[in-house]
Parts: structure tokens; sequence; C-alpha cells
């Protein structure tokens, strides 16, 4: 049975997302449209939706039931849902059953992002730590792990790391989102270029929309990226404070192109505040004189082997941990391997690069 002509399109604006639909709202396709908005903002804390009707030229109770059901999805996350330029049926549909009272009705796209823009106005700013506070009571993992978590969810990034960072050569990522992350965090690390240790050394935000629209600017991240990563579109480098003292960097990865919004950066930046107090609660002391020491039985990739092998090249090339570093990261991205790979081949005598 061939299904009856639907189609249903996506963009954003300011942080809004709008989405048309064009075709009967009915029970052959009601289903299909509460699918396509749960795909699109489930990912999503507070999302703003405005769903253009102009398209649709009829509506039956399938279609109401998926209304209302998207409406209640988006509530439960402290998102809004708003119907925009009904056509003269579903006008009258969402009138006689009240819904029209419930939901925010505007008659054009335009008045419904004006009638929005409120809303996005007094979203909550601490959207993070609710939904961390959430996550505490109804999941596992430490604190740093949910604060990752939550920034996924808030944000709709695709993926998020957490490191704590001293220079080019000490590097210990905290938490990652998922696999992916913890990879594009270990690439920076291996050839010692990204947004996170521009973010660290700056101690400002680092915002690449399309990493690789400006190649020139971390060239062999960028390449390994494009080879490892392809997927990957948005990157985006936070740096975590405490006091005077930059101790690390928080990374935000998208596999679309996107400008992050002046509420999500302050989000971000939120999260990085809260990070801050919770690395430094975890963490000995002696974190901020001594970050080596510290940190390598907190990270969740093991690099003590990453240190021992620059310090075979030092002793033995008689060089300073700078040449060292430079030498693995070559040989690394030389092989296509991450530096933590490239280190195993010195310490366990495979290969010798100390020429």
């Amino acid at each position: 049975m061939e299904l009856p002509p639907w189609e249903v399109t996506s963009r954003s604006h300011g942080g809004v997302m709008v989405i048309s639909a064009v075709g009967e709202l009915d029970i052959s396709t009601a289903h299909r449209l509460r699918a396509y908005l749960a795909a699109l903002t489930m990912p999503l804390y507070g999302p703003l939706v405005v769903l253009d009707l102009a398209g649709v030229p009829f509506c039956d109770s399938s279609g109401l039931g998926a209304l209302v059901g998207t409406w209640k999805d988006l509530r439960e996350r402290q998102g809004v849902l708003a119907l925009a330029a009904p056509q003269q049926q579903v006008a009258r549909i969402l009138h006689t059953t009240g819904l029209d009272t419930r939901l925010p009705v505007h008659p054009s796209v335009p008045d419904a992002l004006k009638g929005l823009a409120a809303e996005k106005d007094e979203q909550d700013p601490d959207a993070v730590e609710q939904v961390l506070r959430e996550l505490k009571t109804h999941e596992g993992g430490s604190d740093l792990e949910l604060l990752c978590r939550a920034c996924v969810k808030v944000l709709g990034g695709d993926g998020v790391s957490l490191a704590v960072i001293s220079g080019q050569y000490i590097r210990e990522t905290l938490c990652a989102s998922d696999p992916e992350a913890l990879h594009l965090d270990q690439l920076q690390f291996t050839i010692g270029e990204g947004p996170s240790l521009e973010a660290h050394e700056t101690g400002r935000p680092v915002l690449s929309a399309d990493l690789h629209s400006t190649p020139s600017r971390w060239p062999l991240f960028t390449a390994a990226v494009g080879e490892t990563a392809p997927r990957l579109k948005g990157i985006y480098g936070f740096p975590v404070v405490a006091g005077p003292h930059h101790i690390g960097a928080m990374d935000i990865y998208s596999d679309t192109t996107r400008e992050l919004t002046e509420q999500q950066i302050e989000q971000i930046e939120r999260a990085c505040r809260i990070a801050a107090p919770m690395i430094l609660e975890q963490l000995p002391e002696e974190i901020l004189h001594n970050l080596r020491g510290s940190l390598l039985q907190y990270g969740i990739v093991d690099r003590s082997e990453v240190y021992h092998a620059a310090g075979i090249l030092m002793s033995e090339m008689h060089i300073d941990i700078a040449e060292a570093f430079a030498r693995l990261r070559g040989y690394a991205f030389a092989h296509g391997m991450l530096i933590e790979d490239a280190a195993a081949d010195v310490t366990s005598r495979r290969v010798s690069i100390a020429r």
C-alpha cells in the first residue's frame, strides 16, 4: 500500500526549531510526525519548537493525538511547542477540541518566533544544574560523568569531554560522554593542538561551528578528524578555571554545523564553573603545584606510559620534554596512531625513535 504524500523538514532559527509539515495529518501520518519530532528533540533539555502547519490541509483525531503527545513530551523536559499558520479545517478542530487554549497557536511562523523569544529569555539559566540533580537521583556514575551527560541533554550536542590540562604535555581525561568524544579528546593530546588546548591557554571559549571550514587553525587535528571521525562538524572548547589557575577544558562536539546561541554559551560556562570544584574535591591538594603526580590515577585513560616513554627519549637523546613530546607526536601522527600506542612501542622497545 502506497503511503500518502507527506513531507517534514526542519531548520533552526535563533535557537528555535522550526518544523514544516506538508500533507494530511491523519492516522497514516500522525505517528510519522511524532517520531520525527521525538528524534529531533529527544536529546535536548528545554527545546523550543514551532510546528508550521501552513502545508497541512486536514487533521483528524490521530493527528491531534500526535500534537498532544509531542506537547506533553516537550513539557516534561521544560520545552515548548507552538503551532503556526494552521489552515481553516485544522484551526477549526483545534478550537472545537479546546486544544488552542493549551497550545499557543499563531497566525504565522514569524509571530510564533516572537512569542517563543519571550519563552527563551525566561528559560532556567541553571538548566545544567537542574538536569544534573535529576541524573544524580536516577542514574549511577561519578559527578563528572553525570555532568557530561547533563551537558549533552541540555545542549543537544553529540558528545562532551572534560580534561585537566597543564601545558602541552600533561592532560588527563576525566570524563567523556561516549567513545567518540573520548577519541576526539585523545586526538588533541596526541597531536598537541585543538580547541581545548587553545581554550585552556587563552582562558576564553574557542568556538568552531564548522571545523573543516578553517583547516589552517588546527591543520593536523583537522586532518586527523577527517580521517577518523568524519561526521564531526562543530567543536567548541571552554576553559575550566579555579581562581587564577586554568586547570582544564570542556569540549562540546556536534555532528551538525551550528553556531551556539548566547544562552548555550552561558550554560556551558556554567557547567565549567560546576566542574571546577568537583575536580578539586576529588583530587589531592597539590593539584595546582604538581599536576602530573596528582592526576595519573584519576584519568579515564592511563597515560603513565606516555610520560615513561617521554622520559626514555629525554634520557637517551639528551633532549628536553618539549622535544620528547614532539618526537612522540610526530611518530604517532606519521603512523596513524594515538600517542598512547606510540608510547607503548617505545617502552616495549618494539621501535626506536631515539635517532
